[in-house]
């Protein structure tokens, strides 16, 4: 297959190279198949940062939530209108993540990871009161 051809040395185009491909399937009346490359897309997107891939449309999906980082911006926005156009009403925000992170990493005491991800949180939105307020805690 072309990917695994790809994936040898461009690994890290397969995530939208398949989120593409699901924007071709689209146009078909079934939207199983496009819906399949989404989830093949985003498992490539957690195999490529080494995290864990769970079974499930599911846990596929909060796995890529927990993780998901400022440097994703272009990728959700792609995923989210893949999502919407296959009919479902999941979405992602990177704000939310990265904020819902770091509130669960002050809880465990990693000042250090839970400033990084507040930081991330107020570059994309500045007036984030209770981001930057958190952030001074930790």
């Amino acid at each position: 297959m072309l990917y695994d051809i790809i994936g040898e040395s461009e690994s890290a185009w397969i995530p939208e190279l398949k989120l593409d491909l699901a924007e071709g399937l689209l146009y078909l009346p079934d939207k199983r198949w496009a819906a399949t490359q989404i989830f093949e897309s985003v498992k490539a997107w957690l195999k490529l940062r080494g995290l864990l891939v769970p079974e499930g449309n599911k846990e596929i999906l909060d796995a890529l939530d927990a993780a998901l980082t400022i440097d994703d911006l272009e990728y959700v926005k792609k995923l989210n209108e893949c999502l919407v156009a296959v009919g479902k009403t999941r979405q992602f925000s990177v704000i939310k993540s990265c904020y819902k992170r770091a509130i669960g990493r002050c809880k465990q005491e990693n000042s250090a990871a839970a400033i990084v991800d507040f930081n991330q949180v107020l570059q994309l939105n500045a007036n984030f009161a209770k981001a930057n307020f958190n952030r001074g805690l930790a």
